[in-house]
């Protein structure tokens, strides 16, 4: 073995004995299988990430909802003007390029 395979084989042996200290099941090395976790511990692990979430207040959601809906509103006209305005110049330009 070479220093960087045992480099690597030490920093994975040190990441799985964190992930051991908090609790939680060490990654598996590749072309290994993760072992399924059950339904009620994914349950309880979702609405432990649940509980960190820092939730927006109701009037920070009216705000951002206002403001997306008036970016958006504003796209919206500047896309359809800049679609008209080419729209109008290829059927200009074709009327006076086309045989009568």
């Amino acid at each position: 073995m070479n220093r960087e395979i045992k480099r690597r084989m030490r920093r994975e042996q040190r990441q799985a004995e964190k992930a051991q200290s908090r609790g939680r099941a060490p990654m598996p090395q590749p072309g290994q299988r993760r072992e399924r976790v059950k339904v009620r511990q994914y349950i309880r692990e979702i609405q432990g990430e649940l509980k960190r979430v820092a939730w927006p207040s109701r009037p920070e959601v009216f705000t951002y909802a206002f403001v997306v809906v008036v970016i958006v509103t504003i796209l919206t006209g500047i896309v359809f003007g800049l679609d008209f305005v080419f729209a109008k110049g290829v059927v200009e330009l074709f009327r006076d390029v086309a045989p009568n």
